[in-house]
């Protein structure tokens, strides 16, 4: 029975409108290479070891120089709004570091990356008296781009894009310790000035992260004031900073490690956008002592850009040299998924099962009407969705032995119960 009631196009139609990691001793984590991971990953005998391989996979890596023609090393990384580009920074750090516009390759159904191409060329250069473009690149308010540069501790502001003509701020000025590397903007506190989401910046080989105020000067140009520490991290080396925007870790900021090879996640309290002080569970601006664990090690030295691809929030990082050397890597997985997306992949599960003859039509029928009741409850009545996730979940226990003697088996039904169960925990 092929989708009766459930279109999977229909599902990622709204889906688009759909808007605790263990923790580690802090030290090398070893382990085998990553056995989910795509063709193109394991020909290069990765070693990242991602800390929850049953949510997250590496699916994919592109050289920088050989594949993509970005120049090493690599920094930074924005895709275009329509998502249909990928910024990366080339040479970062230097006089000659330029960014470049890399084609990006989507599955026309689920919009998921399945390729990058070689640049279609410069989209625009480095201010060449500057030292250099680097790991912090993001849109900012009104549109302008935000660009770190290392070592000079100074931010350049485009705006209107990348087609913007660049002014450079010294960071320095702002009590930035030389020099600053990561940047990216809070979805949990807006600026007042500004009506945008609270700049924070990272120091590069310290361990701090600062909030910085910005005062609109006009013309989409924003003066950088003074600094406060917003947390300091318990280990130095920190790169590019991200939110997660979606899944298991939604909120959470997302950071880089150059100096040990990791990607890590610090915890953030959604009500006030503040780190979570480990010692009283508290948020609290500037903690030294805060909630901080593990996402991924292996990057050799060492991973510096990240990015979340706006379409489906799939994750990317790039290696300034690192292992692999200079390269862009694709992080997918289940635990960047929206309660939409979760649903999608449940409808998948029920519809193969019934097609293979495990489910009858009328026990198909009943669970993707249950999961039909649920996506259309998603974005306007939370409550009704989590009833209707915790039917299908009964459901399917029901399908289990005992008491049924076995429609599904363990494992077939323990698979829908997870994805269900996971969706529930998004909802609230």
């Amino acid at each position: 029975m092929r989708g009766p009631l459930l279109g999977y196009l229909a599902i990622v139609a709204l889906v688009s409108c759909y808007d605790s990691i263990p923790s580690d001793p802090l030290s090398d984590v070893e382990g085998p290479a990553l056995a989910a991971a795509a063709p193109a990953a394991a020909s290069l005998n990765l070693d990242i070891v991602l800390q929850d391989p049953d949510n997250f996979e590496v699916t994919n890596i592109w050289s920088g120089p050989i594949e993509l023609g970005v120049p090493g090393n690599l920094g930074g990384m924005l895709f275009s709004p329509d998502g249909n580009l990928l910024y990366i920074v080339g040479e970062s750090e230097t006089r000659f570091s330029t960014v470049y516009g890399v084609p990006v390759v989507r599955d026309p159904v689920t919009n998921k990356v399945i390729n990058l191409l070689p640049t279609t060329g410069v989209i625009y250069v480095g201010d060449p008296l500057t030292a250099g473009l680097d790991a912090g690149f993001e849109f900012g308010p009104e549109g302008t781009i935000f660009n770190t540069y290392w070592s000079a501790n100074k931010i350049g502001q485009r705006p209107g894009g990348p087609q913007g003509s660049e002014t450079l701020f010294d960071m320095l000025q702002v009590g930035i310790p030389s020099s600053i590397a990561g940047l990216t903007f809070s979805p949990h506190v807006t600026d007042p000035a500004t009506r945008f989401g609270q700049m924070l910046v990272s120091s590069w080989s310290g361990a701090n992260l600062f909030e910085v105020p910005l005062t609109p000067l006009g013309g989409g140009l924003f003066r950088p004031e003074q600094s406060t520490l917003f947390v300091t991290l318990p280990l130095e080396g920190t790169g590019a900073i991200q939110f997660v925007p979606s899944g298991l870790l939604a909120g959470n900021l997302m950071y880089v490690n150059w100096d040990l090879g990791m990607v890590r996640v610090l915890t953030i309290d959604p009500g006030t956008g503040l780190p979570i002080d480990q010692g009283t569970g508290q948020p609290k601006l500037g903690t030294t002592n805060p909630m901080d664990d593990l996402f991924a090690s292996g990057f050799g030295v060492g991973p510096w850009g990240l990015e979340f691809d706006p379409l489906t929030n799939d994750f990317f990082v790039s290696t300034w040299s690192g292992t692999p050397v200079n390269s862009v890597i694709h992080i997918s997985g289940l635990g960047f998924a929206t309660p939409p997306e979760l649903i999608a992949r449940l409808n998948i599960e029920v519809q193969a099962l019934n097609d293979d003859g495990v489910l009858s039509d009328g026990i198909a029928q009943s669970l993707l009407q249950k999961l039909q009741n649920a996506l259309s409850a998603v974005l306007v009545d939370r409550p009704s969705a989590d009833n209707m996730l915790n039917a299908f979940i009964n459901e399917i226990l029901a399908l289990m032995p005992p008491p049924d003697p076995g429609t599904l088996t363990p494992e077939q039904g323990q698979v829908l119960i997870d994805l269900a169960q996971q969706a529930i925990d998004l909802l609230n």
